[in-house]
């Protein structure tokens, strides 16, 4: 784990990629999830990131530890560069089947609620804010189905082998 926070120098010197204390302690914006190592010491990587497989959900809702995997066959990309891509995100947003453990993870979500609204200068300043990192970070959500088993609870269950499911 310390080899991950901290470099050597040619001169020996002990460096890390991490700003300990700062507001902005790695090279991600403030927005961006960290992921917290135990002792609570940010350990440079996105929490949404596709380097770390977003955590999955059994029957009852559960989670359980990220694991690291390929990227999903789903890219930010391919949901914004095909009318089907745009159809599938406010078909998602309509009908609330998605869920969102991080909050990047519903960025595209409220881009196509903007879109939607005709708000195009919000559009455009969300995707300036957020294209730089559409290779490293999952800004779309999990798709869910959501079980509605005699009316009496709502249970989310992943959908196996899904769009955007990782």
């Amino acid at each position: 784990m310390l080899q991950l926070l901290y470099n050597c120098n040619k001169n020996g010197e002990i460096s890390s990629p991490i700003d300990w204390g700062s507001r902005r302690p790695t090279e991600y914006p403030e927005w961006v999830t960290l992921e917290v190592a135990h002792g609570g010491f940010a350990t440079g990587r996105a929490m949404a990131s596709f380097e770390l497989d977003i955590a999955r959900r059994d029957v009852d809702g559960n989670t359980t530890t990220p694991t690291t995997s390929p990227p999903p066959p789903r890219t930010n990309i391919s949901y914004l560069n095909s009318k089907e891509g745009l159809e599938e995100l406010l078909s998602l947003l309509d009908s609330g089947n998605y869920a969102i453990d991080y909050p990047e993870n519903g960025a595209l979500l409220v881009l196509v609620h903007l879109l939607r609204q005709d708000k195009l200068q919000e559009v455009k300043e969300l995707l300036h804010t957020i294209a730089p990192y559409f290779n490293e970070i999952r800004f779309y959500p999990v798709v869910v189905a959501i079980n509605n088993n005699n009316n009496s609870s709502k249970t989310a269950t992943s959908i196996p082998g899904g769009e955007g499911q990782q």
